[in-house]
């Protein structure tokens, strides 16, 4: 085990940072999202998919959503580059490398994903349960259980954020080609700070998600009937929309900063920490 003292979160300099890194690589910000994310339009264009709840099955969404999963790991490949190394260094890695960094990344979000659901229905099933007895108790119908629903599943959100952040470091690792440290290995380093943690995640969350959807708003009530223009318009958009991931990954950079010790920053090592 690592003895290394345990260090507590600054949220508030985090989450300047974590903005001010958008900043400061603004343009070079634009250029990944235009140039990573055009395939996603160009597939949208040529083979567009309208979802209707009632009637879209979800083998027809399949497809689209791996491919989406796949550019978006490109692009927080390179993002998290940008942001852990500069532009300098942003594309001096191999074509091996390149792929090498692609599969662990990929398998690392997979294994994420599978944590998350299973998250997800264990804390589903228990609200389940709390719902159906306080429904029997106050009646199904009542404002009251609409409100308890409410803030369970608002602690749900919190809960899977905080799984989230709490494995950036593992993410940013492996963008950078740094030693890979493993999901019990980032849960070592940010250790003691989860409420610092949910707070950084609701900074970079809540107000660019808010930001997002008016605009989505906006553009779906322009009256524009033209599906072309409107693509055109979401596309542009596209870095407004993307933001709270592109935050995200830039305060994991900065975590992984401040609770990553320096000497575990050289690449082609794997490290790990018994817990």
């Amino acid at each position: 085990m690592l003895e290394e003292k345990n260090k507590i979160l600054d949220p508030l300099e985090i989450i300047k940072r974590s903005y001010t890194n958008i900043l400061d690589h603004f343009k070079s910000y634009l250029v990944l999202c235009y140039v990573i994310l055009l395939p996603t339009f160009i597939y949208q264009y040529i083979s567009p998919l309208k979802i209707d709840p009632k009637t879209t099955q979800f083998i027809e969404v399949l497809p689209r959503l791996i491919f989406t999963l796949l550019i978006l790991i490109i692009l927080g490949i390179f993002l998290n580059r940008l942001f852990m190394l500069g532009k300098e260094h942003l594309f001096k890695l191999t074509t091996k490398s390149l792929l090498e960094i692609f599969s662990k990344y990929l398998l690392y979000t997979i294994a994420l994903s599978i944590v998350l659901l299973l998250a997800l229905l264990s804390i589903g099933l228990l609200i389940a349960l709390i719902l159906t007895v306080i429904n029997s108790s106050i009646g199904a119908k009542t404002l009251g259980s609409e409100i308890i629903s409410s803030v369970v599943w608002v602690l749900m959100a919190l809960f899977l954020s905080l799984v989230v952040f709490r494995t950036l470091p593992t993410f940013t690792s492996i963008a950078n080609g740094n030693h890979l440290i493993p999901m019990k290995s980032a849960y070592y380093y940010t250790r003691n700070n989860n409420k610092n943690l949910v707070i950084i995640a609701l900074a970079c969350f809540l107000p660019m998600t808010m930001i997002s959807a008016l605009l989505a708003y906006m553009v779906s009530n322009t009256g524009v009937e033209s599906n072309t223009i409107n693509s055109i318009i979401a596309f542009i958009l596209l870095p407004i929309s993307i933001l709270p991931y592109a935050l995200q990954l830039s305060a994991g950079v900065e975590i992984y900063k401040e609770l990553v010790p320096i000497e575990h920053n050289s690449p082609k090592q794997t490290l790990d920490v018994k817990v």
